[in-house]
């Protein structure tokens, strides 16, 4: 009888001692990932005459409080801030001869794009630009914006009638 009995205390002891090392979870739901990055793409939008092609855009897109871009000082103005090579990039429409000059103003929160393309492109996505989200800071797609579009054709004249579109993905 004592060996069953110590048998049986043996089997509960390291049933216990299993179900503490389980523990439970205490916590709450899991936290997600606190966001690091925006990925904005700029559109024109709207119909090009027959024959009109857009040879360069110039746009400013304002970024939320707590966004940023990589960006560094111009090498013969260095009060000038110019965004870092892949920050700022002509993508869809804008064919791969399109070139693109940004610049940012921190003060201000405003980035300063031009796309040029030799080639001429239509309307649609053109540019891509990567932002930085600070720690502690969760920005919302709606306090991203764009000012003062404008386009030209591959001469140079103004073309009426196009606006901006903005995307904005976050995570």
């Amino acid at each position: 009888m004592k060996k069953i009995y110590r048998a049986n205390l043996s089997i509960l002891a390291l049933c216990l001692t299993m179900l503490s090392a389980c523990g439970g979870d205490t916590s709450s739901s899991p936290q997600p990932a606190a966001p690091t990055t925006a990925v904005v793409k700029i559109a024109a939008t709207g119909q090009l005459d027959p024959g009109t092609m857009i040879g360069g855009i110039a746009v400013s897109g304002v970024l939320p409080s707590g966004v940023t871009i990589k960006a560094a000082p111009d090498a013969q103005n260095s009060s000038v801030l110019v965004a870092n090579s892949g920050v700022v990039i002509a993508s869809g429409v804008a064919g791969r001869n399109a070139s693109t000059l940004a610049t940012y103003n921190a003060a201000t929160r405003k980035v300063n794009i031009q796309v040029y393309d030799q080639d001429g492109f239509g309307t649609g996505e053109f540019v891509t630009v990567t932002c930085d989200i600070l720690s502690g800071t969760t920005p919302t797609a709606g306090g991203f914006g764009l000012e003062g579009f404008t386009a030209k054709d591959l001469n140079g004249a103004e073309i009426n009638g196009l606006a901006s579109r903005i995307t904005v993905d976050i995570h």
